[in-house]
């Protein structure tokens, strides 16, 4: 392994990573270049395509390595909570959470998602594939036990605690100036109110007194 351990190795790729993640985020794809990328990780471009055939292999890579650990999550949370309730209230806390505090993978991937990537659909795919499947597995688990219509598509409520997210992440200081809308700029007051909303709705119930 060009007379690197496999320690070494290992730490290469996630110093490429990272890298990719940084200068992905800042600047985009067509604004990093492989040089730019070895400068960064302090690693030889030769070294870089010892591990990614080529600069679009690294970000499909790198997109990946933004979105890990919300695959991970979500497995987690439809392991451990057995409750649709539970499971769509503290995953719109961690994901509103998330979208703050780890600020590059979060414009990275917001990028990607706006057209402003490379914006492949096989690309998407390969992505982002893993990450839904396992947030309608969320919804449909429910589904499958009762605990939701069954005229619900579980897609649309997917969509819906994603959407709202991440437009009160990017909105934050319009809706802080807005009183009746400040709430969503809380993550703790947004994750209760949009999964009350998803989870019961907006009608009134047969026999409840508005």
């Amino acid at each position: 392994m060009n007379g690197m351990s496999e320690s070494d190795e290992r730490s290469a790729n996630q110093r490429i990573l990272d890298a990719g993640l940084r200068l992905f985020a800042a600047h985009g794809y067509d604004g990093v270049s492989m040089t730019d990328l070895a400068a960064d990780a302090q690693v030889s471009k030769a070294n870089i395509f010892h591990h990614y055939a080529s600069k679009d292999a690294l970000y499909a890579a790198v997109l990946k390595h933004a979105v890990a650990d919300f695959a991970t999550r979500l497995a987690q949370l439809n392991r451990d909570e057995p409750e649709l309730a539970s499971r769509v209230r503290t995953f719109v806390g961690w994901h509103s959470r998330r979208l703050r505090e780890r600020e590059a993978p979060t414009r990275l991937l917001l990028r990607e998602l706006f057209g402003q990537g490379v914006s492949r659909p096989e690309l998407a795919h390969e992505v982002f594939a893993e990450s839904q499947r396992h947030l309608f597995e969320l919804v449909e688990a429910g589904q499958r036990a009762g605990q939701l219509r069954a005229d619900v598509d579980p897609a649309v409520v997917a969509l819906t605690l994603v959407s709202v997210d991440v437009f009160s992440f990017l909105a934050t200081p319009t809706l802080r100036a807005i009183p009746q809308l400040a709430f969503a700029a809380d993550q703790d007051e947004l994750a209760r109110r949009l999964s009350d909303l998803v989870l019961n709705g907006a009608l009134v119930r047969r026999g409840e007194r508005t």
